[in-house]
């Protein structure tokens, strides 16, 4: 396997490094920390401590074959990021980037060549959608399906996800991933025009729907998982989530999931009613009935000097987690925490055993 470096290093992509062992064709054997990014990567070190935790890049690029550029940094860094990249294809090394990374590379009139982008496996032209590869109804995909949802950044959707890959590793998966290194992990990545607001919300919907219906005809899975993007709802009057319009569209294109997970930020008053909202909130905006919910690791506040328009992540401590995870006395909603690895096994369990028993899903 070729041996990969990461840069940068950053919390919102930790699941690279958590999760090192389940990459196929790259052996991580560095990952380069930024200054104040530093604390958050070193915190969890001890789940890869087989990985070099390095400031110096010079140094530790010539002991690779492979550099994978992360988005994640901001936009004043666009020229380090360049410089990097020439001098890592100067060396005659592999480089890959993310294809937000690519976009933003595009965006400053930087095009560079000789680079694998970690791209969406879906070719598909809006003008093959139109020209009617796909038919204007829905379609049935009667195979089981788990959809991963979550209320915003940093709720251990995709950490689920892996997990939820792990767990169902004897099976013949088709697994859509959230976030952008998806592919990394053998996932694929939901078709880019969901995103496009130029289509109407009904051909999102059912060309979603006949994509979804054409992979499973030619792969024939035993499961369909997929890792909804962006959060579900909106937070407030202000951080408004795109009101959950890719969760919509997606629940819509599926008819509904078998099994639906909800990944929630941590704080001190999850309780039964908190549960139950949410619950409800699914049930009937996205027709998905959730009774799994993934609580990580992260709470957040408001910026104190935004006007509530900017949210400050809190990332605490394990053990903290350990010994405040709320307990619900509620028989149709299970409790876990990825994360931290509290009832994860038995969540894993419970799903696996509520699809078995229904001879109409598995």
């Amino acid at each position: 396997m070729k041996k990969l470096l990461i840069y940068p290093a950053l919390y919102e992509n930790r699941e690279i490094l958590n999760y090192h062992w389940m990459i196929h064709d790259y052996e991580i054997v560095c990952a380069i920390t930024i200054g104040e990014y530093n604390f958050e990567m070193k915190a969890g070190h001890q789940e890869y401590s087989n990985i070099k935790l390095s400031n110096d890049f010079d140094k530790e690029v010539v002991k690779c074959d492979s550099v994978l550029f992360l988005d994640g940094l901001e936009e004043e860094h666009i020229q380090m990021y360049c410089d990097r990249i020439h001098d890592v294809l100067v060396q005659g090394k592999e480089v890959l980037l993310t294809p937000e990374l690519n976009d933003v590379l595009l965006k400053h009139n930087q095009r560079l060549d000789e680079i694998k982008i970690l791209a969406p496996d879906s070719t598909l032209s809006e003008e093959e959608l139109i020209e009617g590869t796909f038919n204007h109804s829905l379609k049935l995909i009667d195979i089981p399906i788990i959809g991963v949802m979550g209320l915003g950044n940093y709720c251990g959707k995709f950490s689920c996800e892996l997990e939820l890959r792990k767990h169902f590793s004897d099976y013949n998966l088709l697994q859509f991933g959230s976030k952008n290194i998806s592919s990394l992990f053998g996932m694929h990545q939901l078709p880019k025009f969901i995103f496009n607001r130029k289509l109407t919300l009904k051909d999102r919907i059912v060309w979603l729907n006949n994509y979804l219906y054409k992979q499973c005809m030619e792969q024939q899975p035993d499961l369909l998982i997929i890792g909804i993007p962006e959060a579900i709802v909106p937070i407030n009057r202000k951080i408004l989530n795109n009101f959950g319009e890719i969760a919509f569209i997606t629940s819509q294109a599926v008819i509904n999931f078998d099994v639906g997970i909800l990944c929630a930020y941590f704080h001190d008053n999850i309780n039964n009613n908190y549960l139950m909202e949410y619950r409800n909130c699914c049930k009937y905006k996205f027709n998905s009935v959730v009774d799994y919910f993934n609580i990580s690791n992260t709470t957040f506040k408001f910026d104190d000097e935004s006007d509530e328009s900017r949210i400050e992540y809190m990332h605490l401590d394990r053990l903290f987690i350990d010994e405040n995870f709320p307990m619900i006395n509620e028989d149709t909603i299970c409790t876990f925490s990825v994360e931290n690895k509290i009832n994860l096994q038995n969540a894993l369990g419970k799903i696996n055993n509520g699809l078995i028993s229904n001879p109409s899903v598995f």
